[in-house]
């Protein structure tokens, strides 16, 4: 099942293979207090703690893959998981990922000093190209082993991270973001990489509207 993350009221008309998960005001997954700060990760965990289909896709309200439910299994018989084309940043630069944080710095470095000995990421800062949405579709053993490796240094983390920063932000989910590419390449996973399709301006002018 190809699960559709939604933080509005509004409910979404989906094809058949796709099924809506609700987050934040209008969601009770198990983590949804920090929907806040974690954004759709507390629909991904809803979906690890309490689904078990065998292929498991995450898609958002605003965005969703090109292709059907049917057509991810043929591809997944060939490739480990299905992800978002790539995004190369056009400043090309040293420390590519603080760049992109540049705005959030100070925040972005007091995260990086709690996870550098849990996280070796050194090298991958420097990287300027990343599957970017956090959407993909993956078969169960996959998904679960993503979700305990990025559960396990997430959770514990994110009340000491929020109470050492300045604002209230979604710097964490902006983070994890990125980090499902550098996930994939130390697995050694066989990524396809798919187009995906944006929602429409009518349908983002109704969801404005409901928040």
């Amino acid at each position: 099942m190809l699960y559709v993350v939604n933080h509005t009221e509004q409910k979404l008309d989906l094809p058949k293979d796709r099924k809506e998960i609700k987050v934040g005001k209008f969601g009770n997954g198990g983590i949804n207090n920090l929907n806040p700060y974690l954004s759709e990760l507390t629909g991904l965990y809803d979906i690890w703690k309490n689904t078990k289909d065998k292929i498991v896709g995450l898609e958002h309200y605003r965005r969703r893959f090109n292709i059907s439910e049917e057509e991810a299994k043929e591809i997944l018989k060939n490739y480990d998981i299905i992800l978002v084309e790539d995004y190369i940043t056009p400043e090309c630069l040293l420390d590519s990922l603080k760049y992109q944080f540049r705005n959030d710095l100070e925040d972005f470095m007091k995260w990086y000093k709690i996870v550098e000995n849990t996280l070796p990421i050194k090298e991958y800062m420097k990287s300027n190209v990343f599957n970017p949405k956090l959407m993909f579709i993956t078969k169960r053993e996959t998904l679960n082993d993503y979700c305990e490796w990025l559960f396990n240094w997430l959770l514990p983390i994110t009340k000491e991270f929020i109470k050492h920063t300045h604002k209230d932000n979604r710097l964490l989910g902006y983070i994890v973001e990125r980090l499902l590419t550098y996930y994939c390449k130390e697995k050694g996973l066989k990524i396809y990489k798919c187009s995906y399709t944006g929602a429409s301006w009518k349908f983002l002018k109704n969801v404005l509207l409901c928040r």
